[in-house]
């Protein structure tokens, strides 16, 4: 649905404001019976949201738009303004000095955009025989009946008609009437779908982009230049005509019973940890919070305590991660812990997109759909794709947090800004154990120069193969070989399949190794296979570096060396696939490169802080190997 709007100035005797609106005629209605307006101006043709938006704030400030008294040194102004009322002349320069100044702004905004001009303002009055009354009062009951079903959403204008119709909620005035009037009491925020940045420059205030910004004939406005975003239109039309709609969460607690039931004993290091997180929730002065845990040792669970307590005073709670899988696991997780409270999965193809829920379980995606709606966000994996060095998912998260919610970043491989964030506005809270209370795996480096590719042939190392064949035949253990590209991938695959099936290998039948990457179509059919133990090889793309616990398996990263792809975190993601399981807690892992980079030192140096950690609080049933870099150089 696309609309017009028009830029108008209103005023009584004592102030004056600025704003926009599709339907002046409804504002003075609603400033009459708020604050006594008798009349307003309009100063614009009716104009695509964006445009209006930009005449908007490029001639008044944040005061005017609220409303703000009248400069009372030129008295001849309000006389000027008296004589005009009276009917002596139509219009006047010196009819009110700051009414003028803000006209003749507006009109100069429109030259400089290329868009009609008014030769003098439009006046509506109360008196005006061209208006009919409005029933402000019943249209304000029906606002108020929508405010609390659409609090903490950010809604397209179409997308509001559907949330609407999903809560069966029924009302007789026009949608846009009603979110008008939420806007003017404050209670709404009303941006355009695509308009204007503060650096000048078109954009999407729904996903933040600027990139990729086009313009076409629209249907719904008319124009043939009405701007729309290719960034984010498979979640709906965000247009230059279109209002995007924000409702902050401005409702009363609402305290509950709400009860939380592990069918596990936590570890000693995940209860410290979950009373540093509840700690910080209830009584920290800090907004912030860092959960710096070793991978796989168990960081979820670590938050629920803290949920339990900002869901038990009545407020709502985000838990965001990057991907679909993870939100579907922990969906399952959520559901056996927590009684007593509304739960939502969200992601691409969810049927819950609309559901009222205390605790929304989304891919950072759709945390896009939400505003000022959360007291409390957990982010899982904030190091991960796509949430990791994307604006528009960043900007998203801090726009769906309440102005007095708090944030947890939960991660194995903290992004650089967060540890270099200033420690007096971040609380930090560390998980350097697993479960099972064994050190990490570290990496052993091997470095052997003829790992290369050269004239389209791929030379793998002799000791490459022993660790396969240790692994495979000696330890019956899988093995999860990591490559830099999609490329490699199918090169070292195919290799490999060979290789295993000649001797010293046993292999008498079937095939031993596969391959996957993000492009392969059977690649989570291959996931299965492997994670079941249907085969002992698979080789793949840092896709697998993520959410993925074998049973038994040994880590190898071929080419290691690629520092465009492998840096220090993705390096111990992988290592971190290792050693996961109490049956198997002391895998092994093989940094395998023609030469050894900086990022595969700190990748090891980390590893073992995180053990030193571990052990020097009494977390470990091990002391974990803190010599120097093992190293084995093939020539």
């Amino acid at each position: 649905m696309g609309m017009r709007y028009m830029v108008y100035i209103a005023w009584n005797k004592d102030k004056y404001l600025m704003n926009v609106s599709h339907d002046p005629v409804l504002d003075l209605n609603y400033h009459m019976d708020t604050w006594e307006c008798q009349q307003l101006w309009i100063l614009t043709p009716l104009l695509l949201l964006g445009q209006a938006c930009l005449v908007l704030n490029s001639v008044s400030t944040q005061e005017e738009i609220r409303g703000t008294v009248f400069n009372r040194t030129n008295n001849s102004s309000l006389k000027s303004i008296a004589r005009y009322f009276a009917g002596k002349i139509p219009f006047t320069p010196s009819h009110g000095n700051q009414l003028r100044e803000k006209f003749e702004l507006v009109q100069n905004n429109l030259k400089k955009l290329g868009l009609e001009e008014f030769d003098e303002p439009q006046l509506i009055t109360c008196s005006d025989s061209q208006i009919k009354r409005i029933k402000i009062l019943e249209k304000r009951k029906e606002a108020h009946k929508i405010q609390t079903s659409v609090e903490g959403r950010y809604l397209l204008s179409d997308e509001a008609d559907s949330f609407l119709n999903y809560c069966q909620i029924n009302v007789e005035s026009p949608l846009e009437d009603l979110f008008q009037l939420l806007y003017l009491q404050g209670k709404a925020q009303v941006f355009p779908g695509v308009g204007y940045g503060k650096k000048g420059q078109m954009q999407c205030f729904r996903c933040g982009s600027s990139e990729n910004i086009k313009q076409s004939y629209c249907l719904d406005c008319g124009s043939n230049e009405c701007c729309y975003c290719e960034n984010c239109i498979s979640m709906g039309e965000s247009r230059e005509c279109k209002p995007l709609y924000g409702f902050p969460y401005l409702g009363k607690s609402n305290p509950k019973q709400v009860d939380i039931r592990f069918d596990f004993e936590l570890t000693a290091v995940q209860k410290d940890a979950a009373v540093g997180v509840w700690k910080f929730t209830k009584n920290s002065q800090f907004r912030k919070c860092l959960v710096w845990a070793a991978c796989g040792a168990g960081k979820t669970e670590v938050s629920f305590p803290a949920i339990a307590d900002v869901l038990t005073k009545g407020y709502k709670v985000l838990f965001a991660v990057p991907r679909k899988d993870t939100i579907i696991d922990i969906e399952k997780r959520v559901k056996k812990c927590f009684s007593g409270v509304e739960i939502a999965a969200l992601y691409g193809g969810s049927s819950e997109r609309f559901k009222k829920a205390d605790l929304v379980l989304a891919t950072t995606h759709q945390v896009l759909r939400f505003y000022e709606a959360f007291h409390l966000v957990v982010l899982d994996e904030v190091d991960a794709f796509p949430y990791h060095g994307s604006a528009m998912l960043y900007n998203a998260l801090n726009r769906a947090l309440h102005p007095k919610g708090k944030i947890v970043y939960m991660t194995a491989t903290p992004p650089e800004y967060l540890l270099k964030m200033n420690k007096n506005h971040i609380q930090i809270v560390t998980i350097p154990a697993r479960h099972h209370g064994y050190p990490l795996p570290v990496p052993e480096l091997v470095i052997d120069k003829s790992l290369k590719v050269k004239d389209d042939k791929l030379v793998i190392p002799e000791k490459a193969i022993e660790f396969l064949h240790q692994s495979v035949e000696g330890e019956f253990s899988q093995v999860l070989i990591f490559v830099p590209t999609i490329f490699l991938s199918e090169r070292v695959g195919a290799i490999l399949k060979r290789t295993l099936e000649l001797p010293p290998f046993n292999n008498f039948g079937g095939s031993w190794v596969n391959y996957t990457h993000s492009q392969d179509p059977e690649r989570d059919k291959k996931r299965e296979s492997f994670l079941n133990g249907e085969f002992p090889v698979l080789v793949t793309t840092t896709l697998m570096e993520r959410g993925i616990n074998v049973p038994k398996v040994n880590v190898m990263v071929l080419f290691a060396e690629n520092q465009y792809i492998f840096d220090t975190a993705t390096l111990v993601q992988m290592a971190g696939r290792a050693g996961r399981m109490t049956n198997n807690p002391q895998s092994k892992v093989w940094f395998v490169g023609a030469y050894t980079t900086s990022f595969m030192k700190q990748a090891i140096t980390w590893i073992k802080n995180i053990n030193k950690e571990a052990a020097d609080k009494g977390y470990l049933k091990r002391l974990p190997d803190t010599g120097r870099f093992r190293i084995k150089n093939v020539t």
